[in-house]
């Protein structure tokens, strides 16, 4: 999330992504006090260690913050220093990405430029098709890291993960087709950043008026990005199509089977798993054999059947 401090804007990162001795690109800042300017707790040119990290952490200090200009520095950072260390397990590699994809993701749509939005997307899914590249068993490593909160943001890089390892299983192997996949996955969502958190976060049942509100969100992300060049038709179905069922009772137009674009199919069925199997504000997360079982059940009617059978096969694959 964009972090307003002394007429700059700042992006969090968590010191969990740091990895001594690696040099930074970037300069890093400690969050002020009320009406005091930020405060440089790190240049560029001077490296961090782990002696440094510990500190930070026996401080309680899990959070520093970078200028928003140096955003894409702190991505090649860890795209060369932390994903393409084979040293580290996946499922940490994943964990890592995962929590700055929430606060890259959190300071472009909070400051609401769609230029930097379409940014920020395409280099987290780059990141994540290039973490989860030749590995088709790791998914059950990911599901324990993945279901641990809720948020927009962390709803997104999920349902970017499982959209990029579904492409793959139905035999999408071209990779640029499924860089996009994953992108239009981080950005089919786009259009809640237009309704209030407290639609989105009701601990309670929403009233039909606020959901038809929160039903206007693919059609507003839609409208938001239609003109771009740098968007294919099958992201931009991703954003509008996603609600879309199979049967033809879901919105926002009622298309029915293929009249539904293929990857706004694939995404309809990861994003109704990733949520079910997130713990949510107002219901605790379901086992995701559970989340399969009501994919199965549904499969002809709300979704496509032969991609349930493939994510159904991908996610068992993973046990």
């Amino acid at each position: 999330m964009a972090i307003q401090m002394n007429q700059q804007q700042f992006v969090a990162v968590s010191v969990d992504t740091l990895r001594p001795p690696a040099e930074l690109n970037f300069d890093l800042y400690m969050r002020p006090v009320a009406h005091r300017p930020a405060r440089l707790y790190r240049s560029k040119d001077v490296p961090i260690d782990d002696e440094a990290v510990a500190r930070l952490l026996g401080r309680g200090i899990h959070t520093l913050y970078i200028a928003t200009e140096s955003t894409e520095n702190y991505c090649d950072y860890l795209r060369q220093h932390v994903l393409a260390d084979e040293a580290l397990p996946v499922d940490q590699r994943y964990n890592v990405l995962r929590q700055a994809a929430v606060s890259v993701l959190g300071d472009a749509f909070q400051r609401g430029c769609v230029d930097s939005i379409v940014s920020a997307t395409e280099n987290v899914g780059s990141q994540v098709v290039e973490l989860l590249a030749g590995r088709e068993t790791i998914l059950r490593d990911l599901i324990d890291i993945m279901v641990a909160d809720y948020s927009t943001y962390a709803h997104a890089t999920n349902v970017a993960t499982y959209a990029v390892m579904l492409a793959r299983a139905l035999g999408i192997s071209d990779q640029r087709e499924i860089v996009a996949i994953g992108q239009g996955a981080l950005l089919h969502d786009m259009g809640k950043q237009f309704i209030e958190n407290d639609f989105l976060n009701s601990p309670e049942r929403l009233t039909e008026d606020k959901m038809e509100v929160v039903r206007q969100h693919p059609a507003r992300g839609f409208e938001e990005v239609c003109t771009r060049e740098d968007l294919s038709w099958g992201q931009l179905m991703m954003i509008y199509q996603h609600h879309e069922l199979y049967g033809g009772d879901g919105y926002p137009v009622g298309l029915v089977g293929e009249e539904i674009h293929p990857w706004a199919r694939l995404c309809a069925i990861v994003d109704v798993f990733e949520a079910l199997t997130c713990n949510r504000p107002y219901r605790k997360a379901y086992s995701p054999a559970t989340a399969l079982q009501y994919l199965s059940l549904e499969a002809g009617r709300r979704f496509d059947e032969e991609m349930v059978q493939c994510f159904n096969s991908t996610i068992s694959k993973s046990d």
